[in-house]
């Protein structure tokens, strides 16, 4: 059990970690199992902390590519790695990696033994970013209201002139 109390200016840590590492993987925080978050999750997304900012498009095409699954994890074969017993929904990290590489992330991890101790024993597994997904499936989205609005105004012009040939007919 860990209390933090806050100081002079206005920012408390209840933990604070960093990692630096020389090559390799290096993480401020792993955990081996599930994470409960009571509070705000947020991410560094100030705009004076960005460069290179480009307007983004071609999400929808992107994201249309990209297939989506229910799945387990293989818990018989790696029951130390306290992977969650219920169903998932997602994605696969290698064909995320094909059309955004830099959405995955290839790290070595180490499978304990079941009493916890160093085994010595690597898997790579490949991760996913899915929070750099959100924005991407926002743009998707965007992307697909600019053709639906077009196709009603498509619409309404073909019933505008449906109508006047409509009249025409009648007269």
């Amino acid at each position: 059990y860990i209390l933090a109390t806050g100081n002079s200016s206005g920012t408390t840590y209840g933990i604070y970690s960093t990692a630096a590492g020389n090559g390799g993987t290096s993480y401020a925080g792993y955990f081996s199992g599930d994470v409960y978050v009571s509070g705000t999750f947020s991410n560094p997304s100030d705009r004076r902390l960005k460069t290179n900012i480009i307007s983004y498009s071609g999400a929808l095409n992107s994201i249309k590519s990209l297939p989506v699954y229910s799945y387990n994890f293989d818990n018989e074969r790696y029951p130390t790695m306290r992977f969650s017993e219920k169903k998932q929904f997602g994605i696969l990290a290698q064909e995320l990696e094909k059309i955004y590489p830099e959405m995955v992330f290839t790290s070595n991890h180490e499978i304990p033994k079941e009493d916890g101790e160093d085994s010595n024993e690597m898997l790579e597994i490949k991760s996913v970013n899915y929070m750099q997904l959100i924005p991407i499936t926002i743009k998707a989205i965007q992307e697909q209201q600019e053709i639906i609005d077009l196709l009603e105004k498509r619409i309404i012009e073909i019933e505008e002139k449906l109508n006047k040939i409509g009249s025409t007919i009648k007269n």
